[in-house]
């Protein structure tokens, strides 16, 4: 988490500003519904940003986010 605010504090990049963001804030434990009305998003990109994270972790925050292949 301490390199989730160090992006968020340092970042000029706003694709990566906002997916950080989003991945503290659910941290934090905040609600999808808080999250998606902070982020003026919706629950499915909330979604894709949050297990995006879970799979690649930091990489994920830049701005071509891709999943790995499922299969």
């Amino acid at each position: 988490m301490p390199h989730l605010v160090k992006v968020t504090r340092s970042t000029r990049d706003r694709v990566r500003l906002r997916r950080a963001g989003i991945v503290l804030a659910s941290v934090q434990g905040r609600s999808a519904r808080d999250i998606a009305v902070m982020f003026a998003a919706t629950d499915s990109y909330l979604r894709e940003v949050i297990h995006a994270f879970n799979d690649l972790g930091v990489c994920s925050l830049g701005p071509k986010m891709e999943r790995r292949p499922t299969a």
